[in-house]
C-alpha cells in the first residue's frame, strides 16, 4: 500500500498590512531525496516585517520584539527570536543582500515542556483556520502598541515566568492595569462643585505645611480624586471579558477583587482579610489578573472570544488552563472568604 506525503506548494500563509509595515508569514520547507531509512519533509515558519520606507536599526529591532510579544500572547508562552536577518539600502546589481544579526540579548524560550506546548485548537486566533480574524486582530493590536507597550511588557514578564509564582508576580499582574493608557480604563468621574472646592481648600492647607512623607501622601491622594482607581480599572476590563464569555466565568469580578486585596496585602500590609486562609490559591489569583488583562486586550483588538469559548480545549495554553481550573478554584476561594466573614 503506497504512503504518500507532499507539500502543497503554498508558501505564503498570511500577509497583513499594519502601522509598522507589511507583516508576512511564510513556509520554509526542506526535504531530502529519500533513502532506505525513510523520507521526510521538514518545515519552519518565517515571519518578516516590510516597512513602507527605510527605518533605523533600533526601530527595526523594536518592531520585531513588538511582533514577538503578540505571538507570545497568542501561543501562551514566550516565543524565541532567532535567525534574524535584515535588508539594508545597500545592494549589489539591484539585488538586496540580507545581513545576519547576532543578537546578544535575544529572547530565549525556557526549556521546552511538552505539557505546555499549545495544541492548534487551544490558540485563541489561528492564522490558518481564522485568517481574516487573525489579520484584523494583529493589525489592531499593533496599532496601539505605542501606548500599551509598557503595560504589555509587564504582562510578558509574567508570562515568561511560566509555572513559577510568588508575591512579586501577583503584584506585577495587578500593577499592569495601573499603567494602562487612559482610553483603556473608565472615564474619570465628573466631580461636583462642592467636592472640587473641598479638594482645592485641602490642597492649599497641606501645601502650606512643611514638606514630608505624610504631606506628599495626602497631596497625592487629593490629586487622584475622581480618577479611576485600580479596582475600577480592573472591573472595567472584567466587563469586557464577561461581554464575550457570558456565564463561563461566574463571579469573575469578585475573584479579581480578592486578587487586588492580596496585592494590597503584599504592598501595604493590609489586614482587612486573613491572607493565610487563601494563600494556597495565590497562583490562581495571579492567573486571574493575567487572563483578564490579556483576554480583554485581544477582545478589543477583534478576537472572537465567543467562538473560542464554544470550542473544546486542552491544557496547552494559559487561557485554556485558566478556563478549566476556574470553576473549582473560584468556588473554593469564595467559600473560604464567606466562611471567614461569618
Amino acid at each position: 500500500m503506497p504512503i504518500v506525503s507532499y507539500f502543497t506548494g503554498k508558501m505564503c500563509v498570511a500577509e497583513i498590512f499594519t502601522t509598522i509595515g507589511k507583516i508576512s508569514v511564510h513556509h520554509r520547507p526542506s526535504w531530502d531525496s529519500g533513502s532506505p531509512s525513510g523520507v521526510s519533509i521538514k518545515n519552519r515558519m518565517v515571519i518578516s516585517i516590510e516597512p513602507e520606507s527605510p527605518i533605523l536599526f533600533n526601530d527595526a529591532m523594536r518592531k520585531m520584539e513588538d511582533l514577538a510579544g503578540f505571538l507570545s500572547m497568542l501561543a501562551g508562552r514566550i516565543q524565541e527570536i532567532k535567525d534574524i536577518q535584515i535588508f539594508t539600502n545597500a545592494n549589489t546589481e539591484n539585488i538586496f543582500q540580507p545581513m545576519t544579526i547576532h543578537h546578544s540579548l535575544r529572547w530565549k524560550c525556557s526549556k521546552k515542556n511538552q505539557v505546555n506546548e499549545p495544541h492548534t485548537a487551544d490558540i485563541p486566533v489561528n492564522a490558518i483556520f481564522q485568517p481574516e480574524e487573525f489579520r484584523d486582530v494583529l493589525a489592531n493590536w499593533i496599532s496601539r502598541q505605542s501606548t500599551w507597550h509598557i503595560a504589555r511588557s509587564r504582562s510578558l514578564n509574567c508570562l515568561q515566568k511560566g509555572n513559577n509564582y510568588g508575591p512579586d508576580r501577583l503584584v506585577a499582574a495587578a500593577n499592569m492595569f495601573d499603567i494602562l493608557p487612559s482610553d483603556a480604563t473608565p472615564i474619570s468621574d465628573e466631580l461636583s462643585i462642592e467636592i472640587i472646592e473641598a479638594r482645592d481648600k485641602c490642597k492649599e492647607i497641606f501645601k502650606s505645611l512643611p514638606d514630608g512623607v505624610d504631606r506628599s501622601s495626602v497631596l497625592g491622594a487629593l490629586g487622584r480624586i475622581g480618577k479611576p482607581s485600580l479596582p475600577k480599572k480592573v472591573a472595567y476590563r472584567v466587563a469586557i471579558v464577561n461581554s464575550k464569555f457570558g456565564e463561563r466565568f461566574q463571579d469573575l469580578d469578585k475573584v479579581a477583587t480578592l486578587a487586588l486585596k492580596c496585592r494590597n496585602y503584599f504592598v501595604h500590609g493590609s489586614t482587612d482579610f486573613e491572607f493565610g486562609k487563601i494563600e494556597h490559591l495565590s497562583s490562581f489569583l495571579t492567573n486571574t489578573l493575567e487572563f483578564i488583562f490579556a483576554a480583554s486586550d485581544l477582545i478589543e483588538a477583534g478576537w472572537d472570544a465567543s467562538r473560542w469559548n464554544g470550542e473544546h480545549h486542552g491544557w496547552g495554553h494559559t487561557f485554556s488552563r485558566f478556563m478549566i481550573e476556574y470553576q473549582s478554584s473560584s468556588l473554593e476561594l469564595l467559600r473560604l472568604i464567606k466562611k471567614e466573614n461569618k
